[in-house]
C-alpha cells in the first residue's frame, strides 16, 4: 500500500542585509531550511557588517556577518559568522570570506595542474594588482611601489590604476599575468579573503602577505 508523502512547508522568515553584510552562501543555505521575503519592513533576521549603522533600528536576530577585518562585538549582535579563530557555544561561525566564492575554489583546487613552467612561461604580462582600497596596510602600496621599479606591474583596480580604466573581467586579467600581488587589506591570523583564491583560480602565482596561518591548499571546512 503506497503512501502519498509530502514534504512539509518551510517556514518562512524575513531576512534583510544592510551595512555591507557578506550575503554569499549565506543565502544559499538559509533557502534549504526557510522560505525567504527579503524586506527591511520588520525582518526576523538582520544581517549586517561595519559599514554603517542602519541596523541599530531593527529589533530582529541580529547576524554580524563580515567580509572585512572587524571582529564581533558580542554584546551587540546575537550571532556572528567572521575569520576569527574562536569559539562561543552556538552564537559564532567562523567562514572566512574565501569560502563563499565557490566557483573559484573549485578552480583553485586544480591549480597544480594549470600553473606549470611552460603556462607561466606563456603570459604576456609580467605581475598584475586589482586594488580598489587605497586606504589599506601601507606594505600594499609599499611593496608594489617596490616591484613595480624592477618591472611593470599592470594595475587593473581602481587604485594605482596604470591601464586607462577598471578590468571589467578580472579572472581573465589575472590569467594574463605570471605573477599577481594578492595581498590583503591588513594581516591578522583568520583574515583570509577571495585574494588569494581568485589569483590560484587564475593559474597564476600569487605574492602574498596577510593570514599568517593561511595553508596550501586551503581548509575548505573553513578551519584556516
Amino acid at each position: 500500500m503506497s503512501q502519498n508523502c509530502t514534504k512539509a512547508p518551510k517556514p518562512t522568515k524575513k531576512v534583510y542585509f544592510c551595512d555591507g553584510a557578506v550575503r554569499g552562501k549565506i543565502v544559499t543555505l538559509l533557502k534549504q531550511h526557510y522560505e525567504l521575503i527579503f524586506t527591511d519592513e520588520n525582518p526576523d533576521y538582520i544581517f549586517y557588517s561595519c559599514m554603517g549603522f542602519e541596523h541599530i533600528h531593527y529589533d530582529g536576530v541580529r547576524i554580524f556577518a563580515t567580509g572585512e577585518n572587524v571582529r564581533a562585538d558580542f554584546n551587540f549582535c546575537d550571532y556572528a559568522i567572521g575569520y576569527d579563530y574562536i569559539h562561543f557555544e552556538d552564537r559564532y561561525l567562523r567562514y572566512p570570506l574565501y569560502l563563499h566564492y565557490e566557483s573559484d575554489m573549485q578552480k583553485a583546487m586544480n591549480k597544480h595542474l594549470h600553473i606549470t613552467p611552460e603556462t607561466i612561461g606563456s603570459k604576456t604580462r609580467f605581475c598584475t594588482f586589482v586594488v580598489s582600497n587605497g586606504k589599506a596596510d601601507e606594505t600594499r602600496t609599499q611593496f608594489f611601489d617596490f616591484l613595480n621599479q624592477y618591472k611593470h606591474i599592470h594595475s587593473g583596480g581602481q587604485y594605482k590604476n596604470n591601464i586607462g580604466t577598471p578590468v571589467a573581467d578580472k579572472h581573465t586579467f589575472l590569467q594574463e599575468g605570471k605573477f599577481n600581488i594578492a595581498f590583503e587589506n591588513s594581516s591578522t591570523n583568520g583574515y583570509t579573503t577571495e585574494k588569494l583564491i581568485q589569483a590560484f583560480a587564475a593559474h597564476t602565482i600569487p605574492i602574498y602577505w596577510g593570514d599568517k596561518r593561511v595553508s596550501l591548499p586551503l581548509d575548505v571546512a573553513g578551519g584556516g
